[in-house]
């Protein structure tokens, strides 16, 4: 079988997967706190080649000797799918149960030498109980007094309970249960504006009036971090590379059609 098959192949499906990633970004452009994904390609490791030759002089019986060629690319793969954490723009909403974290001065760390940006969440509690952390602050009040997500999950405290409305039906930006993620790749999509932490040592929840390189800002939201006219421009590149893989599959195709009509009988 002729290797760029698999190698038209594998772009294809590269392709494929990372025009998913960008339509997935695409569709959650006008939700709040939403973190856009970065589909990470990677090749296959290389292939070397060879050509056998006779020995020395082509006497015969003498060993044959194998002469490198060079490397053949075996095609590319799409690895997985990286959320970028950069701040999103800030809007005013006036709502009282807006909140958006402003975290742009936050100082990068030194991670594997590298610079990684740490992030602020909000810490909310699903209805199965799990501890979950978003940057989407579009808050609402149920029935009992709780400040909750669009569905249905209790913001945390800074003691970490769920954190009900006072009479006035305000609350402060300092009553938020927040926590500050080191390396925000350490996290896990559990949602479209939704993350776990599944590491030995999860953050706990800063103490109260803490806001060293940040604030929260009430009746204000984040906006998600894409940039649709980008988006859209990706998404027709990448439709190109997918459309070109094809184009040469279908060129295979002719060829071993061309092959297999050599020599037939009428």
């Amino acid at each position: 079988m002729f290797k760029g098959l698999n190698t038209a192949t594998s772009g294809m499906i590269a392709q494929q997967r990372r025009q998913d990633a960008l339509s997935h970004n695409l569709a959650n452009m006008n939700t709040p706190g939403f973190k856009k994904d970065q589909a990470m390609l990677r090749s296959f490791p290389e292939m070397l080649t060879h050509r056998i030759e006779n020995g020395q002089q082509g006497l015969p019986g003498a060993p044959r000797q194998a002469s490198q060629i060079g490397s053949l690319a075996t095609g590319v793969y799409a690895q997985e799918h990286i959320p970028l954490f950069d701040t999103g723009d800030i809007i005013e909403t006036e709502k009282p149960h807006d909140f958006a974290i402003a975290d742009y001065a936050l100082a990068p760390n030194q991670i594997d030498g590298r610079a990684v940006k740490p992030a602020i969440f909000f810490a909310v509690q699903t209805r199965a109980g799990e501890l979950e952390y978003t940057r989407n602050g579009n808050f609402t009040v149920d029935a009992l007094g709780q400040l909750v997500t669009s569905d249905g999950s209790r913001v945390l405290d800074t003691q970490g309970n769920p954190l009900f409305i006072g009479e006035d039906g305000r609350v402060q930006a300092t009553e938020l249960g927040l926590v500050r993620i080191e390396n925000p790749h350490d996290l896990i999509r559990s949602g479209s504006d939704r993350y776990r932490y599944e590491g030995d040592n999860p953050p706990g929840l800063l103490p109260p009036g803490v806001a060293d390189g940040f604030s929260v800002r009430n009746g204000f939201i984040e906006r998600a971090n894409v940039d649709p006219g980008q988006t859209i421009t990706d998404m027709m590149v990448t439709m190109r590379a997918y459309e070109s893989n094809q184009k040469v599959i279908q060129s295979y195709d002719r060829t071993m059609e061309l092959l297999n009509s050599i020599g037939r009988l009428g």
